[in-house]
């Protein structure tokens, strides 16, 4: 009997000594805490996501549910995201979650794509409302159309038919263009606004972006004021209307002035 209890009592002894050092040297279960380099979630609501994926920035936004749309995005989309996000009902989210340490690494990775060439350009000057679905209205149509009424003196058939040849042949402004012929003019200010942000709140800050995107819509819209007035001197041309321009003398002073 004396001898049983010892014998519990050293099998006791080592399967506790056992189950100590398993506790020590085991495998230990995955960290899941923000650091960089690892896989990790950043942030993260119902119509948002930014985390890293082996090495890889891995975005989302919107959600098919409640949004009604979706979008999907890599590292090298950074650039829309943080467009995109600086627009949206959700930043606020990424600002409180982000902490120093990510954003440096996020900022980093902006600046990669501006010594790649990405400046941002297409998020920034209208997104997809603009270059994809056209949704502005940047040509008064019914006052343009009404003045060449009245300075070729034209009937209200005439009218209706320039305004249907000059549709015909009013060609899109396009990002590509867009890009070529007005880029150059936004690199300095956006890679300053880059640098010389120290937080994500202060990078997403619309003050900060105000008068650079105000002069981009500006020259969008330029854009489009030309592409319309050369159309519509065309079609004037094509209809055979440019004869009916008005002398300036027969003008009524306001007319003229």
């Amino acid at each position: 009997m004396f001898n049983i209890i010892i014998l519990i009592r050293m099998a006791h002894q080592y399967n506790s000594k056992r189950n100590m050092g398993r506790h020590k040297t085991g495998v230990r279960p995955k960290h899941t805490g923000r650091h960089l380099g690892g896989d990790r979630l950043i942030s993260e609501s119902d119509n948002h996501s930014m985390k890293v994926e082996d090495g890889e920035y891995k975005f989302t936004l919107g959600n098919w549910t409640t949004a009604g749309w979706h979008w999907d995005g890599e590292t090298e989309d950074a650039w829309l995201f943080l467009n995109r996000m600086r627009k949206s009902t959700v930043k606020d989210n990424l600002i409180k979650d982000m902490n120093q340490q990510e954003f440096e690494a996020f900022k980093k990775v902006i600046e990669q794509e501006l010594e790649k060439g990405n400046f941002g350009l297409y998020g920034l000057s209208g997104d997809n409302a603009e270059w994809h679905f056209g949704q502005s209205e940047w040509v008064d149509y019914e006052s343009e159309f009404d003045y060449y009424q009245k300075e070729y003196n034209l009937s209200d058939e005439e009218r209706e038919k320039l305004a249907d040849k000059t549709s015909e042949l009013e060609k899109p402004v396009t990002f590509e263009e867009f890009e070529k012929n007005y880029g150059d003019n936004y690199k300095d200010d956006i890679r300053n606004i880059i640098v010389t942000s120290d937080s994500l709140q202060e990078l997403m800050n619309e003050e900060k972006w105000e008068d650079l995107t105000q002069q981009m819509y500006e020259d969008v819209s330029q854009e489009h004021q030309e592409k319309f007035s050369e159309a519509v001197y065309d079609a004037l041309d094509e209809l055979g209307y440019k004869g009916k321009k008005l002398p300036s003398d027969q003008k009524t002073l306001g007319e003229a002035i």
